[in-house]
């Protein structure tokens, strides 16, 4: 690996970093997801809430990953 298949984990996991290839991972924004979360909700209860942003994830490259050969 990363030769023959790239492999990729989600989560970002503390681990990674430490596997043999290093594996390339997802890494999602949770505390930008649970501010989201709570506003959602408190607006559906009718409290005032600033709008939060839309969280993206990002990738967390490693050697688990390589780019694809021509054949």
């Amino acid at each position: 690996m990363p030769e023959d298949i790239s492999v990729v984990g989600f989560d970002d996991s503390l681990f990674t970093p430490y596997l043999d290839p290093p594996l390339t991972t997802i890494r999602q924004p949770v505390r930008e997801m649970s501010l989201a979360a709570v506003g959602t909700l408190l607006d559906e209860m009718g409290a005032a809430a600033p709008a939060a942003p839309a969280p993206s994830c990002s990738t967390v490259p490693n050697s688990s990953c390589a780019t694809a050969r021509l054949r």
